[in-house]
């Protein structure tokens, strides 16, 4: 690793990949059982 990307910013952006991951889930795991209904599949289905 060069000297022109210090550990600082490294440490940010791996930050700020963990909270992106973590906002998608917030936002994907709410909305399956919607997602279920409009494919006309059931959960359990769904969830494989």
């Amino acid at each position: 690793m060069s000297s022109k990307f210090p550990l600082a910013k490294l440490t940010f952006l791996i930050a700020i990949l963990t909270a992106v991951g973590q906002m998608t889930q917030t936002m994907y795991v709410p909305s399956i059982g919607q997602m279920a209904q409009e494919f006309r599949v059931n959960l359990p289905c769904y969830k494989l």
